[in-house]
């Protein structure tokens, strides 16, 4: 959010009131089920491992997508 906001030359509070009136949905919210959408996308359509898409969607470690994409889907990436 900071870069973006850099960018556009908003503040962040800014930018994330205009994208939430916009989107309707706060910025973090909307990457986390975007994220959700294209992993499991990924998972159905390549053998790639769980690891791999999840650092593919652009989280660090398999812990914490494995841990989001259940909060996204209610079941674990490897289900």
């Amino acid at each position: 959010m900071e870069r973006l906001a850099e960018e556009v030359a908003e503040s962040r509070t800014v930018l994330a009131a205009k994208f939430s009136d916009r989107i309707g949905l706060p910025p973090m919210r909307y990457l986390a089920l975007w994220r959700g959408q294209l992993a499991s996308s990924l998972l159905e359509t390549t053998e790639l491992s769980v690891s791999a898409i999840g650092s593919r969607v652009g989280y660090e470690s398999e812990a914490s997508f494995s841990q989001s994409f259940k909060r996204f889907a209610g079941m674990a990436p490897g289900a």
